[in-house]
């Protein structure tokens, strides 16, 4: 997209229903209310709102629909909620798993993207940490997300739409990676993406390892996220 371009917002009923506009500016959009230099959109208050689990940790709580109440029995909460049951049962309570709250699962209009399975790290490393928005509405699939522990803002959007907006998670994948490789200064992973519900996935960048309970040793799982390092140390 380029730097330039209408914005529009799509209504129903008097609510705003859908944004659209160029990537790039829609990338700006979200560094300017996540990101850590440049204008800031909102005060820090509302920020914290919206980010998910940020209220938590200042002790402030947060409302029933922050913590993704609204979500009980649907798609993201049951699938992560599968996850992490069968995740305790054969690993065991500390399984990395346990490291991200199910209710932080949204902050006010904000998806908790770190428990979506698109970043491919370590689940206990800060640059596992993203929050942003999925986008499907009328031949477009889109996603916008802000990375904490690089500082960065990604936009995505694609001229299709399909039942599984797997497209925007996929490349997300891939750009992340091969972004923070070029932060870091190491090499860029070899990562993969699966589709595991109409929200989340997998991005697998080799951090798949868990804490086996009766082993009581690190293992390769479907269920794992850590990487080797991390699942070492911990367990």
């Amino acid at each position: 997209g380029g730097a330039t371009g209408a914005w529009h917002c799509v209504r129903r009923g008097g609510r705003p229903l859908s944004l659209l506009g160029p990537r790039l500016q829609v990338a700006r959009l979200v560094y300017d209310l996540f990101g850590a230099s440049g204008p800031r959109l909102l005060a820090r208050q509302y920020v914290d709102e919206m980010i998910p689990g940020a209220r938590d940790a200042a002790g402030g709580g947060q409302s029933d629909w922050a913590r993704g109440a609204p979500l009980s029995g649907g798609r993201v909460a049951s699938a992560a909620s599968r996850r992490l049951e069968a995740a305790r049962g054969r690993f065991g309570a500390r399984s990395d798993v346990d490291s991200h709250r199910m209710e932080d699962i949204y902050g006010l209009a904000t998806f908790n993207l770190s428990i979506m399975g698109v970043t491919g790290q370590s689940s206990l490393s800060p640059y596992a940490v993203s929050y942003g928005h999925l986008g499907a509405t009328y031949g477009y699939d889109s996603i916008a997300a802000y990375f904490p522990a690089i500082d960065a803002a990604v936009s995505i959007g694609t001229g299709i739409e399909t039942d599984s907006q797997t497209a925007p998670s996929d490349t997300l994948c891939l750009v992340y990676n091969a972004l923070l490789a070029a932060v870091r200064g190491t090499a860029e992973p070899r990562c993969s993406f699966s589709k595991e519900s109409y929200f989340g996935g997998r991005c697998d960048c080799g951090n798949t390892y868990a804490c086996h309970k009766l082993l009581r040793k690190c293992v390769k799982s479907e269920l794992g996220s850590l990487s080797k390092e991390d699942c070492t140390r911990t367990c």
